[in-house]
């Protein structure tokens, strides 16, 4: 759904999502989805994108070159959250993306807990900041940052690798 600040539309539209069937898992699927997803906010000039993968399989890519999906994410400045549930395959992109891009990595231990688990992200996401930043004189640019704190009780979620600007 697109993207809005009414909760109770979230929750019925998670409501709406059922099982898939007794499909063979296909990787390429759930890449594409997320390349498109990203592609899609980018070009939207999301303020603030977001794309969240749910999944129960998983699966090996065939055809998608993993390293393209996870440049396209970082391009589109998109945090990638996923939710998944115990033993689901993962893979490079939703195994390494949401810390690549500053999103969260869900594990729900059956089919049952994914809304919790979903709640735990849509939490996370209304306690965001947003941080700023400027590179000192003669400081190299680069895409990798790490951002940390000695604060106790604090939690810091940021990507580990920034789109260009």
């Amino acid at each position: 759904m697109d993207f809005t600040d009414d909760v109770a539309a979230l929750k019925n539209a998670l409501g709406q999502l059922g099982a898939r069937g007794r499909l063979q898992p296909d990787g390429d699927q759930m890449l594409e989805a997320i390349t498109q997803s990203a592609k899609t906010l980018q070009q939207r000039k999301a303020e603030r994108p977001v794309i969240l993968a749910l999944t129960v399989a998983g699966g090996q890519p065939h055809s998608v070159e993993p390293t393209n999906v996870l440049n396209t994410l970082r391009l589109s400045g998109a945090a990638l959250n996923v939710v998944f549930v115990t033993g689901a395959d993962l893979g490079m992109v939703m195994g390494d993306g949401p810390k690549q891009s500053g999103g969260r990595l869900e594990q729900a231990g059956t089919g049952a807990a994914i809304p919790a688990a979903v709640i735990r992200i849509a939490d996370a996401l209304q306690r965001q900041y947003l941080l700023t930043y400027t590179l000192s004189d003669g400081v190299k640019l680069s895409d990798r940052i790490t951002v940390a704190t000695s604060r106790k009780g604090i939690t810091l979620t940021s990507p580990s690798r920034i789109a260009d600007k």
